[in-house]
């Protein structure tokens, strides 16, 4: 019996050979699809679930218009059933997701865990992360996660398509909410990563926002800056003046240039254009540009019988801990 007999082969075919999986693998499309040929092609160049390496890094971390995401089973110690459904699942997901598995011990395989907002590394995570460009110095990829314990091939199939059908909601890196009283407790409101979009798409209001990050040396020297612009608008009800730790918390349509950056969220239908300020930091300058760019209209001037209220200038940006650093 002739090869082409074994493998039913018709002439003409495109054939690839390959040193994983299947091994041999029978374009059934149209030949003349380049297009449909090409992504054939791609995504058998590697195999169907990789482990995270320096020799596989680029294949699966290289960002491209077309690429595919990566998923993702990041643990400290073998996973055999969880990668057993992964590798199962992944027949059915040829060409649409990376299936790949990464430890915690290397120095790659931590950055990975750093990009996937990993903190408890006693348990197993399976995030799916966006490899496309992105843009901005401090792009964040959005990930998306499903829970390992107990899954099944089935399960990752679907959590698949509905990621391709937009039905997913990205998982954000958060620092806990703020009980009520800490949320102005020094005059700046405090944002994280769950109530960021809340609060800078309330409608009825004009919204300005800080993303900082504590150990930013400008940051520390606008602080007091900010916290006096807030003091000197406290009795604006129409304007929010907030800040939010941007290497704690990860917020979605927000392109971070550098710390700080000063994003107003002026009121009106959603989603809410951004306003980026740039200019003195002075609080009159500040000032006289919200007055220029906000939607509601409001008095700098606070009311005769607040305006010899006084409150000390306090670190708020900053954690106690980390005043000194």
């Amino acid at each position: 019996m002739s090869s082409n007999e074994k493998h039913h082969i018709t002439v003409p075919s495109i054939v690839m050979f390959m040193p994983h999986d299947e091994r041999f693998a029978i374009f059934n499309g149209d030949v003349h699809d380049t297009h449909a040929l090409d992504k054939w092609i791609s995504a058998r160049r590697t195999p169907m679930v990789m482990r995270l390496s320096e020799e596989t890094a680029e294949k699966i971390l290289g960002a491209g218009p077309e690429k595919a995401p990566a998923l993702f089973l990041i643990s400290r110690d073998p996973q055999e059933q969880v990668e057993r459904e992964l590798r199962e699942a992944a027949k059915q997901l040829r060409g649409r997701v990376l299936i790949c598995v990464s430890g915690l011990a290397s120095q790659l395989e931590k950055r990975l865990a750093g990009i996937a907002g990993i903190e408890d590394e006693s348990q197993p995570i399976v995030t799916l992360i966006e490899t496309r460009s992105g843009t901005g110095q401090f792009h964040t990829a959005r990930k998306f996660r499903i829970p390992a314990h107990g899954i099944r091939a089935s399960a990752v199939v679907d959590f698949i398509t509905d990621y391709e059908q937009g039905k997913l909601k990205p998982w954000m890196r958060s620092e806990p909410e703020p009980a009520p009283e800490e949320m102005f407790a020094d005059g700046v409101g405090v944002l994280v990563g769950t109530t960021f979009a809340d609060a800078t798409q309330d409608e009825a209001e004009d919204v300005l926002v800080d993303f900082y990050a504590p150990w930013c040396g400008h940051c520390r020297k606008f602080e007091p800056q900010y916290k006096a612009l807030a003091r000197k608008l406290k009795h604006v009800k129409s304007l929010k003046i907030m800040k939010i730790d941007a290497t704690r918390n990860e917020v979605e349509d927000v392109t971070i240039m550098g710390y700080p950056t000063v994003v107003l969220f002026p009121a009106g239908a959603k989603p809410k254009k951004q306003v980026v300020y740039h200019g003195s930091r002075q609080p009159e300058d500040m000032t006289k540009w919200l007055h220029e760019h906000c939607s509601i209209k409001f008095d700098s001037s606070p009311p005769a019988q607040a305006s010899g209220a006084t409150d000390p200038i306090a670190s708020g940006l900053l954690d106690p801990s980390e005043e000194d650093l």
